[in-house]
């Protein structure tokens, strides 16, 4: 729909309901180049081929800078980095059979390749790559291309604001889950520095302060849009109410991030990124946005790319 109606209609894209009107405000950077190209063509099949292209060619970016970062030199170790890339997952099934063993009532709602459980208030997913590449690869590929160069770059605090602001026009909650790195890692950099003085002067950059001059402030303004609309208090910004099931939070937590971080925190424990990726993936499922909890699901999807590329994964491509 979002597509047709870039095609179809003049931009900025607007709707009329009972005399009053509303702009199209939503994740529009990958939509924009395929979009285009449907205008031009006057073809709606013409921009779904430009998708694919386009979307393949942002997955074939993300691949390249992983193994340059990671330097995976040997060519069938390239092969199953780029198998892990896709189906990259946390173990769903063995969080699912403990929480059938803890609540036995659940177990019919326990079969999701997705879901680990959907219950009342309680809906929680961390989607593993297979489903963010098939449900919502337009807020994806572009964060990962940004968190590789972020975490190569990740001491030039000038630059944050130049290689992050882009993110939120490809998903404004995978941009939330991006600044929780920005923020963690700008404060270690302030205790490693030790002096405030030079600390603001990178934060307060001159590359930092055009970028969020321009695109930072067209960006602010095309989401205020969204914000001040009316919307049904149940899919606002909240904490969780878990009311008596708080163990679904705890094995969720315990398998889906705490035993993947044990087994690599040997050789990430001086890794900053390291805790603050799992720390992260703690605390967001405390809240809750949206009414499938789009927060738990997106805003996450920072925190568990980071784990993927951490360093403990390039002992393994090179074994």
């Amino acid at each position: 729909m979002i597509l047709s109606d870039l095609i179809n209609r003049s931009w900025p894209v607007y709707y009329t309901n009972e005399g009053e009107y509303s702009m199209l405000t939503y994740y529009l950077g990958q939509y924009m180049v395929p979009a285009l190209v449907g205008k031009i063509c006057h073809s709606y099949r013409t921009a779904e081929i430009a998708t694919l292209i386009w979307a393949e060619l942002g997955l074939f970016l993300v691949y390249l800078n992983m193994v340059r970062i990671l330097k995976v030199r040997k060519w069938y170790m390239q092969w199953m980095a780029a198998g892990l890339l896709c189906f990259f997952n946390g173990p769903l099934i063995l969080a699912q059979r403990a929480a059938a063993w803890i609540y036995p009532e659940l177990e019919d709602m326990l079969s999701d390749y997705q879901w680990f459980v959907w219950q009342d208030d309680v809906l929680l997913q961390y989607s593993n790559h297979f489903v963010l590449l098939r449900w919502v690869f337009p807020q994806i590929l572009v964060i990962w291309l940004c968190l590789l160069l972020f975490y190569e770059h990740k001491d030039m605090m000038q630059h944050y604001v130049v290689l992050l602001m882009p993110c939120a026009f490809f998903g404004i909650l995978p941009f939330a889950g991006i600044l929780l790195f920005a923020a963690g890692y700008a404060f270690w950099l302030l205790i490693q520095e030790r002096s405030m003085g030079k600390w603001m002067r990178q934060v307060f950059s001159l590359q930092n302060c055009l970028a969020f001059l321009t695109f930072g402030i067209v960006m602010i303004l095309y989401y205020y849009g969204n914000v001040l609309s009316e919307k049904p208090a149940v899919i606002g910004f909240r904490r969780v109410e878990y009311k008596g099931k708080g163990s679904l939070y705890i094995v969720f937590v315990v398998f889906m991030v705490l035993i993947y971080c044990g087994c690599i925190l040997k050789k990430n424990r001086r890794n900053v990124c390291f805790y603050i990726a799992m720390l992260s993936l703690v605390i967001i499922p405390i809240f809750r946005m949206g009414r499938f909890n789009d927060w738990v699901m997106r805003c996450s999807i920072p925190a568990l790319f980071i784990l993927f590329i951490l360093p403990e994964s390039k002992k393994f491509y090179h074994k």
